[in-house]
């Protein structure tokens, strides 16, 4: 009668990852370059049941999930890539994902972070002192911040001034600590708004409206309407990025430190 193999493997389960980064050499990803709806749909799935299961794993399982079954488990191809690969993206704006955007991308960008700290240090961090750090580019202040947030027991908002500090010093080269370069939309808003205000100083009057004649500015009207319609348009933008933001935010506070 034949007997078992005392070193048999046992099986992998139906839930177990296709590929673990460092388990062996990544498979070239697939679907970057078209959407694999089969793909999305699973993963839709398997995501929204990770997220649901909330507790100290969740961002690593997450992350770790997408990094697999989108990247091949390579990290430097889903850094340089991810805005590219259409799957990705079908995965990211999927309406039945419960897992916005941001989020979903911060918990495989964490990955590198966890490997790159050291592991008493990454795994004492909430995920939401992660994400904070994920903004910091110099590998020795990263290290700095994120020991110091440990020892010191560092709040997300105090962890979060003294990251405006170490960024406003690198991105401005001199001013005060803390100072945060604006992003391009927030000055073209702000130009905008200078604009009209100089321009509505004085008012409008008939005469001017007689001197340049109705065609003229029946063509400025059309330009305002234009102008009006984007700015709308913009503004729903902002505030969808806005509220995503904030359910991002309200789940990194609610994730413990990922061992």
């Amino acid at each position: 009668m034949p007997t078992a193999k005392p070193n048999a493997k046992p099986a992998r389960t139906r839930t177990a990852l296709a590929v673990h980064p460092g388990e062996r050499k990544p498979l070239a990803p697939k679907s970057a370059a078209a959407v694999d709806e089969k793909l999305v749909r699973q993963a839709v799935l398997d995501i929204n049941a990770i997220h649901s299961a909330k507790g100290l794993e969740t961002a690593r399982a997450m992350g770790e999930y997408v990094l697999a079954k989108f990247f091949g488990g390579d990290l430097d191809y889903a850094q340089k890539s991810h805005t590219k690969h259409l799957s990705f993206a079908a995965l990211a704006d999927h309406s039945e994902l419960n897992v916005g955007k941001s989020t979903l991308w911060y918990a495989v960008a964490m990955l590198g972070q966890l490997r790159q700290l050291p592991k008493d240090i990454a795994g004492a961090l909430p995920f939401s002192h992660h994400k904070l750090l994920l903004t910091v580019k110099d590998p020795e202040q990263k290290l700095e911040l994120a020991k110091e947030a440990v020892a010191t027991g560092l709040s997300k908002r105090k962890l979060e001034d003294r990251v405006r500090g170490v960024r406003g010093e690198r991105w401005t080269g001199a001013g005060k600590p803390g100072r945060q370069a604006l992003p391009p939309w927030a000055k073209g808003i702000g130009t905008i708004k200078k604009a009209v205000e100089s321009a509505m100083a004085r008012g409008v009057t008939i005469g001017e409206v007689v001197i340049q004649g109705p065609e003229k500015v029946e063509d400025r009207l059309a330009e305002i309407a234009a102008a009006i319609e984007l700015l709308e348009g913009f503004r729903a933008s902002l505030t969808a990025a806005l509220a995503e933001a904030k359910v991002a935010d309200r789940l990194a506070d609610g994730i413990v430190a990922v061992p």
